[in-house]
């Protein structure tokens, strides 16, 4: 689990070079938390902390899940019902109703597809927004996020999006076979 985390940490102190400069992401203090899913308070993540700027959370359950040993199926959730809700509401019900029998995948999925663009399912090359909640991190105001991708064509873009904003009609849930 050291190696593991210590990944998911360099891809993290990259993730926000990239977004905020190398100043700015200097300042985080990137943290991993494993969570088991049901236990994410999401609601209560929806506060601003400019302090916990860099903790991150990780789904025990697919944490260090070998994906080049075995490629699971994805399965796609549109979540329809929850547009115009706060997506901390989509996470929940996501966890409450598909957690027993799907894997809920974070930040190490998003990773290993960004360093294996083979690898990408043909069902995420498209013009929506993938999350991938099995994971939450802070940004560099202290809000919460959900990691998300974006095909723009020729590449899955790395994303994230607030817990605190609504659901929209072209976001979508991954979700991997058990």
């Amino acid at each position: 689990m050291e190696k593991f985390e210590e990944e998911l940490n360099g891809f993290m102190a990259k993730t926000f070079v990239m977004w905020y400069g190398k100043a700015n992401a200097g300042k985080a203090k990137i943290s991993m938390q494993t969570i088991s899913l049901p236990k994410m308070n999401y609601e209560g993540l929806r506060t601003t902390d400019k302090s916990l700027y860099g903790q991150y959370t990780i789904n025990p359950e697919t944490a260090g899940m070998n994906h080049k040993e075995k490629e699971l199926k994805i399965k796609i959730l549109d979540m329809k019902e929850f547009v115009g809700k706060p997506r901390s509401e989509a996470a929940k019900a996501v966890v409450e109703k598909y957690g027993g029998l799907y894997h809920i995948p974070g930040l190490e999925y998003e990773k290993y597809l960004l360093e294996n663009p083979d690898k990408i399912p043909a069902e995420l090359k498209d013009w929506n927004w993938y999350y991938f909640i099995g994971s939450t991190f802070r940004d560099q105001d202290g809000d919460s996020n959900i990691p998300c991708g974006h095909w723009n064509g020729s590449r899955l873009a790395r994303y994230a999006d607030w817990l605190d904003i609504k659901w929209y009609r072209d976001d979508r849930v991954v979700l991997l076979e058990k």
